[in-house]
């Protein structure tokens, strides 16, 4: 397999692919939560929840697939830099973050947002 900076493909927004992944496991467990008695007791609702079962979990799968092979708000090849300097210090922490760059990323962006959000919410209050 090439390194993702030769993939050729083009970057596509992240906060796009979390909104949709957002919508669908709520909407999708929604229904599954709205379904369940019906399903105890009727063949066609029991249908309808496996069914909807099977969508949500196979899209779910697929989500993550994207979230982890994908690049996002920066370059393509900027996962390759990054393990690579990692490389020197450790290659089986390099693999790891090669593998998981994309949720260290999302990871560290949601820590500064809540360490943001804290120190807003400590000098309003």
């Amino acid at each position: 397999m090439a390194c993702c900076g030769l993939s050729g493909k083009g970057t596509s927004s992240m906060a796009g692919l979390l909104v949709y992944i957002t919508f669908s496991v709520g909407f999708g467990g929604f229904g599954l939560i709205l379904l369940l008695v019906p399903s105890l007791f009727s063949r066609r609702a029991r249908l309808w929840w496996k069914t909807l079962w099977t969508l949500v979990s196979i899209s779910v799968r697929r989500m993550f697939n994207e979230i982890l092979n994908d690049a996002y708000f920066w370059r393509p090849d900027l996962k390759c830099i990054v393990s690579g300097k990692f490389f020197r210090i450790s290659p089986a922490f390099s693999g790891f973050v090669f593998k998981y760059f994309n949720l260290l990323v999302l990871g560290l962006i949601l820590c500064i947002l809540m360490v943001i959000t804290g120190t807003l919410m400590r000098t309003i209050l």
